[in-house]
């Protein structure tokens, strides 16, 4: 499988370079290239590689086509004042991306990179266009519970990291604050339910009350 993989890749570079080339669709590619109805899938995992290793670009309405000469891929590296830098195989400097330009990158993400046409600085500028493969996958952090406030500190000092809100960070701050909320009000408004039957707050004294209570039992 390697080795077909090894002879469409370089049919498929040599065909995406030709100058008449134009942006197809995996239809079009698989008729052009006689790729079999056997080995589409195969060829469409090939052309999946390729993206996520930012050899070639698919467009909004799924249309291959070879790396612009405006873009590059590379390896993030950030800071706390917020910019970064990307490292790309074959230069010898690193590009400068300004905060704006950071577009949720995060330290050690695998990126693609448009070209500025403006520079600032001693370094060619550039942002990112797309975050091709996370460097982080696993983040580790210590739970404390104070006051009820709980690990919601460990997603913002993620963020805090580069200077700004990443994905992974806001999104997982967001949802442990719902999910926390959430589990709290169900907690409460049981014991409130209890409450207002019993009037007593022993756990001894309402121990088994619940046993024909399937409803509040599930919660």
């Amino acid at each position: 499988m390697e080795e077909r993989f090894d002879e469409w890749k370089e049919r498929l570079q040599a065909f995406l370079h030709a100058k008449e080339y134009k942006p197809m669709r995996l239809k079009e590619l698989c008729f052009l290239m006689e790729i079999t109805s056997e080995d589409r899938d195969e060829f469409l995992q090939l052309l999946n590689d390729m993206e996520a290793q930012g050899e070639i670009v698919r467009t909004k309405n799924n249309r291959y086509m070879p790396l612009p000469k405006d873009m590059l891929t590379g390896d993030y590296m950030g800071s706390r004042k917020g910019y970064g830098f990307v490292r790309v195989a074959g230069y010898e400097e690193d590009f400068f991306i300004p905060e704006h330009g950071v577009n949720g990158a995060f330290q050690g993400d695998r990126v693609m990179i448009r070209l500025s046409t403006v520079n600032r600085g001693p370094r060619t500028e550039a942002e990112v266009v797309r975050i091709l493969a996370r460097g982080i996958t696993t983040v580790t952090g210590t739970y404390r519970l104070r006051d009820g406030i709980g690990f919601i500190t460990t997603g913002i000092g993620i963020a805090c990291l580069t200077n700004n809100l990443s994905e992974m960070a806001s999104k997982g701050t967001v949802l442990h604050m719902v999910n926390h909320s959430l589990i709290k009000l169900l907690l409460f408004s049981c014991a409130g339910v209890v409450y207002m039957n019993l009037h007593k707050l022993a756990l001894s004294d309402v121990r088994g009350w619940g046993k024909n209570k399937p409803l509040l039992a599930l919660y």
